[in-house]
Protein backbone atom coordinates (compact mmCIF):
# COMPACT_ATOMS: atom_id res chain seq x y z
CA UNK A 1 0.00 0.00 0.00
CA UNK A 2 1.32 3.42 -0.91
CA UNK A 3 1.18 5.88 1.97
CA UNK A 4 1.58 9.47 0.83
CA UNK A 5 2.98 11.65 3.60
CA UNK A 6 1.23 15.01 3.86
CA UNK A 7 3.17 16.41 6.79
CA UNK A 8 5.92 18.95 6.33
CA UNK A 9 9.20 17.21 7.26
CA UNK A 10 10.78 20.61 7.92
CA UNK A 11 8.31 21.18 10.76
CA UNK A 12 9.19 17.85 12.36
CA UNK A 13 12.90 18.53 11.84
CA UNK A 14 12.65 21.97 13.42
CA UNK A 15 10.94 20.51 16.47
CA UNK A 16 13.60 17.82 16.71
CA UNK A 17 16.37 20.43 16.57
CA UNK A 18 14.69 22.48 19.31
CA UNK A 19 14.28 19.38 21.49
CA UNK A 20 10.84 20.37 22.73
CA UNK A 21 9.45 18.26 25.56
CA UNK A 22 5.75 18.50 24.74
CA UNK A 23 4.27 18.82 21.27
CA UNK A 24 0.56 18.40 20.62
CA UNK A 25 0.00 16.78 17.24
CA UNK A 26 -2.84 15.65 15.02
CA UNK A 27 -1.88 12.12 14.02
CA UNK A 28 -4.04 11.05 11.08
CA UNK A 29 -4.19 7.29 10.56
CA UNK A 30 -4.44 5.79 7.07
CA UNK A 31 -7.98 4.62 6.34
CA UNK A 32 -8.72 0.91 6.37
CA UNK A 33 -10.90 0.43 3.30
CA UNK A 34 -13.96 -1.77 3.77
CA UNK A 35 -15.11 -3.53 0.62
CA UNK A 36 -17.83 -5.93 1.70
CA UNK A 37 -20.60 -6.05 4.27
CA UNK A 38 -19.33 -9.35 5.66
CA UNK A 39 -15.90 -8.11 6.72
CA UNK A 40 -14.93 -7.53 10.34
CA UNK A 41 -14.19 -3.87 9.66
CA UNK A 42 -17.65 -3.40 8.16
CA UNK A 43 -19.26 -5.09 11.15
CA UNK A 44 -17.21 -2.92 13.54
CA UNK A 45 -18.36 0.19 11.68
CA UNK A 46 -21.98 -1.00 11.68
CA UNK A 47 -21.86 -1.58 15.44
CA UNK A 48 -21.07 2.10 16.06
CA UNK A 49 -24.14 3.36 14.18
CA UNK A 50 -27.67 3.48 15.52
CA UNK A 51 -30.65 2.38 13.44
CA UNK A 52 -31.83 6.00 13.59
CA UNK A 53 -28.56 7.11 11.99
CA UNK A 54 -28.85 4.54 9.19
CA UNK A 55 -32.48 5.52 8.52
CA UNK A 56 -31.44 9.17 8.25
CA UNK A 57 -28.62 8.34 5.84
CA UNK A 58 -30.90 6.13 3.73
CA UNK A 59 -32.98 9.20 2.85
CA UNK A 60 -30.15 10.78 0.87
CA UNK A 61 -27.50 8.12 0.23
CA UNK A 62 -27.26 4.99 -1.90
CA UNK A 63 -27.24 1.67 -0.06
CA UNK A 64 -23.52 1.23 -0.82
CA UNK A 65 -22.78 4.57 0.87
CA UNK A 66 -24.61 3.99 4.15
CA UNK A 67 -21.50 2.62 5.84
CA UNK A 68 -18.02 3.67 4.72
CA UNK A 69 -14.44 3.50 5.95
CA UNK A 70 -15.07 6.77 7.80
CA UNK A 71 -17.35 4.85 10.16
CA UNK A 72 -14.67 2.34 11.12
CA UNK A 73 -13.35 2.99 14.64
CA UNK A 74 -9.71 3.98 14.94
CA UNK A 75 -7.52 0.90 14.71
CA UNK A 76 -6.79 0.07 18.35
CA UNK A 77 -3.57 -1.74 17.40
CA UNK A 78 -2.21 1.52 15.97
CA UNK A 79 -3.30 3.50 19.03
CA UNK A 80 -1.67 0.92 21.32
CA UNK A 81 1.50 1.08 19.22
CA UNK A 82 1.69 4.86 19.64
CA UNK A 83 1.20 4.45 23.39
CA UNK A 84 3.90 1.76 23.54
CA UNK A 85 6.28 4.16 21.80
CA UNK A 86 5.65 6.69 24.58
CA UNK A 87 3.01 9.01 23.11
CA UNK A 88 0.11 10.13 25.29
CA UNK A 89 -3.27 9.95 23.56
CA UNK A 90 -5.25 13.10 24.38
CA UNK A 91 -8.23 12.61 22.07
CA UNK A 92 -9.49 10.25 19.36
CA UNK A 93 -11.85 11.25 16.56
CA UNK A 94 -13.35 8.50 14.41
CA UNK A 95 -14.88 10.76 11.74
CA UNK A 96 -11.57 12.33 10.85
CA UNK A 97 -9.57 9.18 11.66
CA UNK A 98 -7.02 10.89 13.88
CA UNK A 99 -5.75 11.01 17.42
CA UNK A 100 -4.39 14.08 19.19
CA UNK A 101 -1.14 12.98 20.77
CA UNK A 102 1.32 14.52 23.19
CA UNK A 103 4.98 13.62 22.79
CA UNK A 104 8.46 15.10 22.64
CA UNK A 105 10.16 16.22 19.45
CA UNK A 106 12.31 13.10 19.10
CA UNK A 107 9.27 10.83 19.29
CA UNK A 108 7.37 13.06 16.86
CA UNK A 109 10.11 12.50 14.29
CA UNK A 110 9.90 8.75 14.90
CA UNK A 111 6.09 8.67 14.62
CA UNK A 112 6.14 10.71 11.41
CA UNK A 113 7.73 7.84 9.46
CA UNK A 114 5.44 5.05 10.68
CA UNK A 115 3.74 3.30 7.74
CA UNK A 116 0.23 3.70 9.17
CA UNK A 117 0.59 7.43 9.85
CA UNK A 118 -0.91 9.35 6.95
CA UNK A 119 -0.51 12.92 8.21
CA UNK A 120 1.17 14.50 11.21
CA UNK A 121 1.07 18.18 12.13
CA UNK A 122 0.87 20.42 15.16
CA UNK A 123 -2.49 21.30 16.66
CA UNK A 124 -1.35 24.85 17.42
CA UNK A 125 1.71 26.93 18.12
CA UNK A 126 -0.15 28.69 20.93
CA UNK A 127 1.09 26.39 23.70
CA UNK A 128 4.70 26.89 22.61
CA UNK A 129 4.26 30.66 22.38
CA UNK A 130 2.76 30.75 25.87
CA UNK A 131 5.63 28.70 27.28
CA UNK A 132 3.39 25.78 28.22
CA UNK A 133 5.59 22.73 28.72
CA UNK A 134 3.01 20.16 29.74
CA UNK A 135 -0.68 19.40 29.41
CA UNK A 136 -1.19 20.13 33.10
CA UNK A 137 0.38 23.60 32.70
CA UNK A 138 -2.34 24.64 30.27
CA UNK A 139 -4.54 26.31 32.88
CA UNK A 140 -7.40 27.84 30.90
CA UNK A 141 -7.38 31.48 31.99
CA UNK A 142 -8.14 34.53 29.93
CA UNK A 143 -5.04 36.77 29.69
CA UNK A 144 -5.50 40.02 31.63
CA UNK A 145 -9.09 39.01 32.39
CA UNK A 146 -8.53 37.34 35.74
CA UNK A 147 -11.53 39.13 37.24
CA UNK A 148 -13.79 37.41 34.73
CA UNK A 149 -12.08 34.08 35.41
CA UNK A 150 -12.39 34.43 39.18
CA UNK A 151 -16.03 35.50 39.09
CA UNK A 152 -16.86 32.66 36.73
CA UNK A 153 -15.12 30.12 38.92
CA UNK A 154 -16.73 31.51 42.09
CA UNK A 155 -20.23 31.48 40.63
CA UNK A 156 -20.29 28.03 39.07
CA UNK A 157 -18.20 25.56 41.03
CA UNK A 158 -17.56 22.32 39.21
CA UNK A 159 -18.28 23.72 35.75
CA UNK A 160 -15.39 23.63 33.26
CA UNK A 161 -13.62 26.97 32.89
CA UNK A 162 -14.00 28.36 29.38
CA UNK A 163 -10.58 29.95 28.94
CA UNK A 164 -10.22 31.66 25.56
CA UNK A 165 -13.77 30.69 24.57
CA UNK A 166 -15.37 32.57 27.48
CA UNK A 167 -16.68 35.47 25.40
CA UNK A 168 -18.06 33.16 22.71
CA UNK A 169 -19.83 31.02 25.32
CA UNK A 170 -21.13 34.12 27.09
CA UNK A 171 -22.41 35.52 23.78
CA UNK A 172 -24.26 32.28 23.02
CA UNK A 173 -25.73 32.12 26.51
CA UNK A 174 -23.94 28.87 27.36
CA UNK A 175 -22.46 30.24 30.58
CA UNK A 176 -25.92 31.29 31.77
CA UNK A 177 -27.39 27.88 30.93
CA UNK A 178 -24.56 26.17 32.79
CA UNK A 179 -25.20 28.37 35.82
CA UNK A 180 -28.80 27.19 35.71
CA UNK A 181 -27.68 23.56 35.63
CA UNK A 182 -28.34 22.81 31.97
CA UNK A 183 -25.54 20.89 30.29
CA UNK A 184 -27.32 19.20 27.39
CA UNK A 185 -27.19 15.67 28.77
CA UNK A 186 -29.42 13.34 26.76
CA UNK A 187 -30.38 16.03 24.25
CA UNK A 188 -30.50 15.32 20.52
CA UNK A 189 -29.51 18.34 18.45
CA UNK A 190 -29.79 19.13 14.76
CA UNK A 191 -26.68 20.25 12.89
CA UNK A 192 -26.86 22.13 9.58
CA UNK A 193 -23.50 21.73 7.90
CA UNK A 194 -22.46 20.76 4.39
CA UNK A 195 -19.00 19.71 5.49
CA UNK A 196 -19.60 16.11 6.57
CA UNK A 197 -21.88 13.16 5.91
CA UNK A 198 -24.50 12.64 8.63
Amino acid sequence: MNYQKKYNPNIIRSYHEKSINNIYLYCYISYLIINASGTKKYQAARATLSSRCLQRRAKTLNASELITEKDVPLNQEYIDFLIDLGATIRHELKWMNYAVIDCDSALAAQISILPFVDTLFTTSNLATEMGIQSYEDAIPIIPSEKKVYNSLQDSIQGVPVYGYTYYQNEHLGAATMHKMGYFGDGVIIGVLDAGFVV
